[in-house]
């Protein structure tokens, strides 16, 4: 296939820069951490200082332990500033643990760190104020470097700072008082081990095949001498005289060779004094157990890892020994006792120097990495890289405590009907999941007890189905956990005869596809189907790979419209191998070979399944597409011979989106009618996941650094309508990555972190040490319900120069264009401020007809509806308009305002119309109305239903007793509200309704109510549970004097569904309730009905009912009528005085069904 782009220009992509917030972009709402505190980290080092507190350093936080009976988490020192999340330490961990913290002990203790952007901070222990930082970096954080450590010289309060690549390193020598830089040196070759003599100004250099020796004498840091050994030295150990005469400095060798030894060097003189013969070599850390009087230094020989001793009283001979689970990281003295840590292990060593006794075993991964001891407490304290935590072990190396400080949970799956997010890490040593509530805001912790392979949510049972990989093992056992309690539920267990599960996956008719080893290293995959309604595997599909030495990783992609699904095995690791099954209706049909298949996105709309593949060492420099109606498979090959990264899809656009493995920011963009790219979209970062969102149709993606000098992450929103692009600053950076440079591939655990929820927003698992960042996803897309007219109002428009607080009209019919899918037919009605008619603007089959709604603005409501049989969505661009904007509404019945609703987070409407309830007769919504129920001298607002909000993009009609200017009140608190229609009663939706209040049967409450009219129903509404007042929207038709007959549905609970002739409708003038009917015609502004079988008051329905007060008078003379016919009548009205004088000529008045008002002046005879 020819690649190319089509001719699109570049003028299109021009995005002007709009304020996040009134331009309607996205933005962050919240930073959230698990399990729920502010405290996660993932900790790199731990200090002791004075015996009697205890730091950890890690990203962005420095934490304080308190020690003794009950350690935990005192203090949480920010270092955001200094120092962010470093990619390569989760997926590639330096397992030569740093020594990233100093310590100045004594009157004025100080603890020193080094920072990721390779600063030196000082901070008070006794307040833990940051007091003081170097100024610059000691070198460009940008730079790839490998390690930075930082030692404290007592003897001359500096301290000495080595950073190290793999081919060099660079020594930086600070005065610790005041931070300023005296000196520093380049070695030409990679520095393996340094150390500051504690009793004589010297230290050592081991680097190019010789230990070199340096003095600080006058300042200048002299050379001051050197001993060739041909060879260099990972670990160097400090032994103190004990029994013996003078300090001994012991080096082990780093690298292989016959005449590789252990060199002693007396400490006094920096003299060698003895050799020591090793088979072993790799060695990194040691320690020298004073009680024991023995030295101890780990290695790492290939395949051979162990730790070694050495008697320090004679130095005569090196027990070496091997250990076969994993390599060593640290090694540290405790009373009689060693502790060694591992990868996966954690161990000690008695006094006879073996042999090797476990403390507690771990998962792979796990980076046990450093130890420290507090001597006052008799406490050793572990950190454990990859499941954050602190271990702390008493002098008999027992553990009496584990310190929580962080959480892995770099992917997110989402439970929609609970609202819940399951925050986890994938076949690591955390074995937790996170369970957030997005309503409630709050976490649960859920211990599984095993690392997670495989997880997978079940909608109809509201459940998650987890299972660990159980490679030691014959069989698998997944997890029930329901989401409303997250408890386990183990009578829904799953158990199946076959090992090392890499996969699950539920689809909406709860078949369970799971995949499956055939036997423990087999080259056997199976693919089963297990019926979670009627428990049993239904399905059972093997599969053969190459090689047997590997398992297989599996993706799945479902389609719910065709019921299709796809699952996509490839090995772990191995060969270039791979194939895609596909199902229908959970029936195989076949699968195709496709090497290395990962992520999959279907195309309904041309039945195609576009395949990513994994494992960049194949050069995949493309795209695979499987054409099911021809059932071939064909490559598309990437602009640039790029290997693709992610792909997504998105409608209703027929887009596939690909980012590629390349430096620079581009997303290419397929258009799948003709599998053909067309212009490109370019973001500012490294594009490596991507999500696209169905609410507003929009892409996300994730970057997880820019192209900035800082390698910001950030996230980006892509609107294809509008082609803008907003990005999104996280606040999280990366200095230690080469600017620009992509990630590598393996850092495969930020791909696809993105959770979009149901009210629309994203949530991102930042860092893997428990920050969560929620975003509130931009909602500019105006979605049109079909069969009924929608209430509507555009708070987003183009405006003069992008200014918030100009309600700029823009072309109607232009506006509308943009809907998709476009209608045959669509109708609008407006209403312009201060005029009592409708304007209007039809289109159909093409023809547009406009009646005075040329223009559209921001501060209007309208009412529009299409002919299209499902959603209509109306995308909006430029800018919001302010949310303090100011609205003037104008008094009268026929002059009800039609107001746009802009406010970018729904509210209640009485809220939102606080400021107009001095002066409102009434306000109403689509589904909500605010009435006064009062009387006649003070209001009562009665909001139905009382929970009714009204939200962005939505239109209220407003009807006021003066003229007034007012702003939409803004709460802090947002709020939801989900309403429920009617099932049982269908009616025609017109564009406007009368509003019935009512109060259903509170002893025997119904499912739902209708409203008739000569037996046609005129309107609906559901009863919930608990509701004691209901809004009943009933579209009335013409004419006059047909009576209003409700029903009372209560479903399959009765037969004998109520049928209401008469009932109770309140009197707002007289304020009480009276029994009769209510008629067509009356012409009333709403209705409050009771079905409540109370006292009331009978009325005829014919004649008239009359108020006069006060009475006698001699000012104004106010005169209530009650008109109970359904006709208008003439009435004439006189006035006598007390004698029975008529005072003046009979007064003729117009009196309506229902309530008349009138006043007549007598101070001056006239009305």
């Amino acid at each position: 296939m020819a690649v190319g782009y089509t001719g699109i220009p570049d003028s299109l992509y021009v995005t002007p820069n709009y304020n996040p917030l009134i331009g309607g972009n996205e933005f962050i709402e919240n930073t959230i951490w698990a399990p729920g505190n502010v405290n996660g980290t993932v900790p790199y080092d731990i200090i002791g200082i004075d015996n009697n507190k205890l730091y950890v350093y890690g990203d962005r936080q420095i934490l304080q332990i308190d020690q003794g009976s009950s350690p935990q988490v005192i203090d949480q020192i920010d270092i955001s500033n200094y120092s962010n999340t470093s990619l390569s330490r989760f997926n590639r961990p330096n397992l030569n643990p740093e020594t990233r913290m100093a310590k100045k002990e004594g009157e004025s203790s100080m603890l020193y760190a080094v920072t990721e952007d390779l600063r030196i901070i000082a901070i008070n222990t006794a307040n833990n104020d940051i007091i003081i930082e170097t100024l610059y970096p000691a070198a460009n954080p940008n730079d790839f470097w490998e390690s930075a450590n930082l030692k404290y010289d007592s003897r001359k309060d500096k301290l000495y700072l080595m950073i190290s690549t793999s081919a060099s390193s660079h020594l930086y020598i600070y005065d610790a008082q005041s931070l300023v830089l005296e000196h520093d040196k380049t070695f030409e070759s990679h520095v393996h081990a340094w150390f500051i003599n504690p009793n004589r100004d010297v230290f050592y250099i081991s680097s190019d095949n010789k230990l070199t020796f340096y003095s600080s004498i006058g300042m200048g840091y002299e050379w001051i001498g050197e001993t060739i050994y041909g060879y260099n030295f990972g670990a160097m150990v400090y032994a103190f005289p004990n029994g013996f005469s003078f300090p001994k400095i012991y080096c082990f060798p780093v690298e292989s060779g016959e005449n590789s030894h252990i060199k002693v060097l007396n400490a006094e003189t920096d003299e060698t004094y003895k050799s020591i013969d090793t088979d072993r070599h790799g060695y990194t850390r040691g320690t020298y157990n004073h009680v024991q009087n023995r030295v101890y230094a780990i290695y790492k020989s290939v395949n051979t890892p162990g730790y070694a001793t050495i008697n320090a009283m004679d130095d005569d001979y090196c027990g070496e020994h091997d250990h076969n689970s994993g390599r060593f990281l640290d090694c540290v003295a405790l009373g009689n006792k060693t502790i060694i840590t591992g990868e996966k292990n954690l161990y000690y060593v008695g006094v006879t120097g073996s042999p090797l006794n476990p403390i507690e075993y771990g998962k792979a991964f796990s980076h046990k990495n450093r130890v420290c001891i507090i001597e006052e407490y008799q406490q050793a304290f572990v950190t454990n890289l990859r499941d954050p935590e602190v271990i702390v072990l008493d002098v008999d190396c027992e553990i009496e405590e584990k310190i929580s400080i962080g959480a892995f949970n770099t992917h997110g799956l989402y439970a929609s009907a609970s609202n819940n997010i399951y925050f986890y890490e994938l076949s690591t040593a955390s074995t937790k999941l996170y369970s957030y509530n997005t309503i409630q805001e709050e976490f649960t912790v859920i211990e599984l007890g095993f690392a997670v392979s495989a997880i997978t949510y079940s909608e109809l049972d509201d459940a998650i189905y987890v299972c660990g990989l159980n490679s030691s093992t014959s069989t698998t056992s997944i997890k029930k956990i329901d989401c409303a309690t997250n408890y386990f539920l183990p009578l829904d267990e799953i158990n199946i005869n076959y090992p090392e599960c890499s996969g699950l996956y539920c689809t909406p008719d709860n078949k369970l596809y799971i995949s499956v080893r055939h036997a423990l290293e087999s080259s056997i995959q199976h693919i089963l189907i297990y019926d979670l309604d009627n428990p049993g595997i239904v399905g059972d599909q093997p599969q053969g790979f190459y090689s047997s030495a590997y398992r297989a990783y599996t993706n799945f992609e479902f389609d719910p419209i065709s019921n299709k699904m796809f699952v996509a095995l490839r090995e772990f690791a191995g060969e270039d191998s791979g194939k895609v099954f596909c199902y229908t209706n959970n029936s195989y049909e076949r699968f195709y070979d496709v090497g290395s298949p990962a992520k999959m996105r279907y195309n309904p709309l041309e039945n195609k399944l576009y395949v990513l593949h994994a494992n960049f060492e194949y050069n995949k420099q493309y795209i695979s597409v499987i054409d099911l109606d021809e059932e071939t498979v064909s490559k598309i090959y990437l602009p640039g011979n790029d290997d693709a990264v992610d792909i997504e899809f998105g409608l209703p656009f027929n887009n596939l989106y690909v980012t590629k493995h390349n430096n620079y920011s581009t997303i290419e963009v397929l258009n799948c009618s003709n599998d053909e790219f067309v212009h490109p979209k370019n973001v500012d970062g490294v594009a490596h996941s991507l999500q696209f969102n169905s609410t507003n149709n929009k892409l996300y993606v994730f970057t997880p650094w820019d192209f900035a000098d800082n390698n910001q992450m950030k996230i980006s929103s892509i609107n294809f309508n509008t082609n803008e692009v907003n990005e999104i600053e996280l606040g999280i950076y990366h200095p230690n990555h080469p600017s620009g440079a992509f990630p590598p591939y393996e850092y495969y655990t930020f791909k696809n972190s993105m959770v979009i929820t149901n009210n629309n927003n994203l949530y991102l698992p930042t860092s893997q040490h428990s920050n969560i960042i929620k975003i509130k996803c931009e909602d500019d897309v105006i979605d049109l319900w079909p069969n009924r007219f929608n209430w509507v109002s555009y708070p987003r428009l183009q405006r003069p120069s992008n200014d918030p607080d100009v309600d700029a009209p823009v072309n109607t019919e232009n506006f509308l264009s943009n809907m998709y899918p476009f209608p045959n037919r669509l109708d609008q009605y407006g209403k312009n401020p201060n005029e009592t008619g409708l304007v209007d603007v039809h289109y159909f089959e093409g023809d547009w007809e406009n009646n005075d709604l040329d223009e559209t603005f921001s501060t209007r409501g309208y009412k529009i509806q299409t002919t299209n049989s499902g959603i209509t969505y109306i995308p909006m661009t430029g800018t919001r308009l302010a949310p303090d904007f100011e609205i003037t509404l104008y008094p009268g019945r026929e002059k009800e305002n039609w107001v746009g609703y802009f406010v970018p987070y729904p509210q209640s409407p009485l809220e939102a119309l606080s400021d107009v309830l001095p002066d409102m007769v009434m306000a109403r919504g689509y589904d909500w109305t605010i009435t006064d129920i009062g009387g006649s001298i003070e209001p009562v607002w009665q909001l139905t239903p009382e929970d009714a909000v009204i939200k962005y993009g939505e239109m209220a009609i407003i009807e006021t007793s003066v003229q007034k200017t007012f702003k939409l009140f803004r709460s802090k608190q947002e709020i939801e509200k989900q309403t429920n229609n009617p099932e049982k009663f269908q009616y025609e939706k017109k564009t406007d309704y009368t509003t019935f209040l009512i109060e259903p049967d509170t002893a025997n409450p119904p499912l739902e109510i209708g409203a008739f009219v000569n037996d046609s129903c005129v309107g609906a509404c559901v009863v919930e549970t608990g509701d004691s007042l209901v809004l009943l929207r009933g579209y009335m038709p013409a004419g006059e004097g047909d009576s209003v007959v409700f029903e009372s549905y209560y479903g399959a609970r009765s037969t004998n569904n109520q049928r209401l002739d008469d009932y109770y409708v309140f009197n707002k003038e007289k304020n009480r309730k009276e029994r009769r009917a209510i008629k067509t015609g009356e012409n009333k502004r709403f209705y409050l009905v009771s079905f409540n079988k109370r006292e009331g008051q009978e009325i005829a329905q014919e004649g008239f009912a009359i108020h006069v007060y006060p009475n006698p008078t001699t000012g104004i003379l106010n005169i209530e009528l009650e008109n109970l016919s359904v006709s208008k009548y003439a009435v004439h009205i006189s006035v006598f005085d007390q004698f029975g004088r008529r005072l003046f000529e009979t007064v003729e008045k117009n009196a309506f069904p229902g309530t008349n008002f009138f006043q007549i002046d007598l101070s001056d005879e006239t009305d």
